[in-house]
């Protein structure tokens, strides 16, 4: 089995179509289903189910896709490093907008002055996205605040991160320093999309309590969130870094919820079978020794 081989077999196992992966690498639909045939004869395995004109992966198939991820990734990075592409290619870092919205800059910074050589493109979105591109190589390396669940990755603990409850300063809680969970029931709310790391972790304290609020405004955006909340939209659940300086400020009210372990980590992640090249490991190892842990919410007396 040649690069190419595996190259067209990809092809056609993330298309579904062998006409559509013909169309993607511009050769002859006839090649591909020879490519597949010879495999499938070579190995004695199949490869994909054909039903109804559809094509349907196998264990098997599943499998060979796995190796052919990796090596064909391996192959890239080779030439690449050895100078055979075009130009060296960036390190493809992903992280969720948590993250994106207060420390990655600073640690792309960081990572780039002690290794100028080494270049970088970015990405930021929600966990699942970014499982997602981990898992079909889009990515090299990611941080996220959510919980990935493929067992194809891995996942290290390497920064401490804190979620509060907070409202703007003319809300009818404002007055108050605690509340508990009854207290939420149909209040109206701003939160982040389904697939958010700090979404989930607020769901799953409703759920604890059979709490349902109001899901008044839904936001990709940290910076959209917070000002819905000023202006008396509603109350929301973020991160303590992002929203410090408004509660410092004065300008958000911060409350605590009784009985809320809001306390996790920020994960570095990257898949199990990921070729570890030199400048990813310069990442990895500087991620590991930082410290950008979130500062304790301070105590309600403590805000002006």
């Amino acid at each position: 089995m040649t690069l190419r081989d595996l190259q067209i077999f990809q092809a056609v196992a993330e298309s579904g179509k062998m006409s559509v992966a013909a169309a993607r690498l511009d050769i002859a639909q006839p090649t591909v289903s020879h490519v597949i045939a010879n495999i499938e004869a070579d190995y004695g395995i199949q490869l994909f189910e054909r039903l109804s004109k559809r094509l349907y992966i196998t264990s098997d198939g599943r499998q060979l896709l796995n190796y052919a991820k990796n090596i064909l990734s391996m192959f890239n990075e080779m030439e690449a490093g050895m100078g055979f592409g075009s130009r060296p290619q960036p390190l493809r870092i992903g992280a969720t907008i948590t993250i994106g919205s207060s420390i990655l800059a600073e640690i792309i910074n960081q990572y780039e002055h002690s290794h100028p050589s080494c270049k970088t493109s970015v990405y930021v979105d929600n966990t699942s996205t970014i499982e997602h591109k981990l898992l079909h190589d889009q990515l090299d390396v990611a941080l996220v605040e959510g919980v990935v669940t493929s067992n194809e990755l891995v996942t290290k603990p390497v920064f401490k991160d804190a979620l509060v409850l907070v409202c703007d300063k003319n809300h009818p809680f404002a007055s108050r320093r605690t509340v508990q969970a009854q207290d939420l029931a149909s209040q109206p709310f701003i939160l982040r999309e389904r697939g958010s790391g700090t979404r989930a972790r607020f769901e799953q304290y409703l759920k604890k309590y059979g709490i349902t609020v109001e899901e008044k405004w839904i936001c990709h955006s940290s910076d959209a969130i917070l000002h819905a909340v000023a202006n008396g939209q509603g109350m929301t659940v973020i991160s303590y870094r992002l929203v410090e300086r408004q509660l410092l400020s004065g300008e958000l009210h911060l409350l605590e919820l009784r009985d809320a372990d809001f306390c996790r980590t920020f994960n570095l992640v990257y898949h199990k079978d990921k070729y570890i090249t030199a400048s990813l490991e310069y990442l990895i190892d500087q991620l590991m020794m930082s410290r950008h842990d979130s500062p304790c919410p301070p105590k309600q007396t403590e805000i002006p």
